[in-house]
């Protein structure tokens, strides 16, 4: 039986707005408070590094937090985050943290139609198996998002014991600098099917008046696979005879950063994917499916790393070159 667990209303994100006269109030310090929550990184591993080994020299300090001690008063701490690092071309990487995103920064560009000459738009951050990725505007002028996806682990690779998935948050500066933080639920996975959800209500505060704008709605399904020792990509004609078969092994999948490409067949069909794990199973997969005629044709191959945790990569099948 699959668990789920759901956080709802666990963030409320307020604007206020006067039209009437106000005072001048101080500025906030800057802080994780002030900033956007986008989502999720998601780690695996032992109870260890997930949590008592994961701030290294890679994280800074940003903002602070005070502990109310009772009649002891109260202690101020720094807030500790690990901002991510951006490439020209390819997904956000936050140095010396393996894990798999599932956040949808917010990207700024400019709208000569727009009111203010701007218009904003949410980018897939994610690296999941994208189940839902939807947006509607709603009856009070706002957007409402939903986001879901699955994610898949293994054993470790030296047979050990299952490891611990922990949900780490992520936010973004008003900049454009996305970072994470080391504060999220953690779920023990034991081997099992299970899942989690964030439903998250922007509100708007305009003279003593709350009315809900827009909605977030991330949820996240983990699911256990076996060991992938390769995958091969089987081509047939539509007679069923094989016309080409390439094989790709873990060891090489884990290193590759473009993903695989496979040229077609001349002749081809369709093709089937065949996943050869330890201990001699086998996973038969149509691809792409459903089938159609457009090329290239893309999926996500699941490897699993030493730890356990799930790691894709694409496959495409090309047009082959003369």
């Amino acid at each position: 039986m699959r668990r789920r667990n759901w956080i709802s209303g666990g963030l409320a994100l307020v604007l206020t707005l006067s039209l009437a006269g106000c005072s001048l109030a101080q500025p906030e310090p800057a802080g994780p408070e002030r900033d956007e929550f986008i989502g999720y990184y998601l780690i695996y591993g032992p109870q260890g590094e997930v949590y008592e080994n994961l701030v290294d020299e890679h994280w800074t300090e940003y903002g602070s937090e005070t502990l109310d001690l009772g009649a002891y008063g109260s202690i101020s701490s720094p807030r500790m985050i690990l901002a991510a690092e951006e490439p020209e071309e390819g997904e956000y990487v936050f140095p010396g943290l393996e894990g798999l995103s599932f956040f949808f920064p917010i990207f700024t560009y400019q709208d000569y139609g727009a009111e203010d000459g701007y218009n904003t738009v949410r980018l897939s951050g994610s690296q999941l198996d994208m189940t839902e990725n939807s947006a509607h505007v709603n009856d009070a002028g706002g957007t409402d998002y939903s986001w879901a996806g699955t994610a898949y682990y293994g054993q470790p690779a030296d047979g050990g014991d299952w490891g611990v998935w922990r949900a780490l948050e992520v936010r973004q500066m008003g900049d454009g600098t996305v970072y994470l933080m080391d504060a999220g639920n953690s779920y023990d996975s034991q081997g099992g099917s299970f899942g989690f959800g964030q439903e998250i209500q922007e509100k708007t505060n305009v003279n003593g008046a709350e009315t809900e704008q827009a909605s977030l709605s991330f949820s996240v399904d983990f699911e256990p696979i076996p060991r992938p020792n390769s995958v091969t990509l089987r081509q047939y004609s539509g007679d069923h005879v094989l016309l080409a078969e390439d094989t790709l092994s873990a060891q090489e999948a884990l290193t590759l950063e473009d993903g695989w490409s496979v040229p077609m067949a001349e002749g081809t069909a369709y093709t089937l994917v065949v996943t050869n794990n330890a201990g001699g199973t086998q996973g038969f997969k149509l691809f792409p499916e459903p089938l159609d005629e457009r090329l290239p044709w893309t999926d996500s191959l699941w490897f699993l790393r030493d730890s356990g945790l799930g790691w894709p990569v694409t496959v495409e099948l090309t047009e082959e070159q003369p």
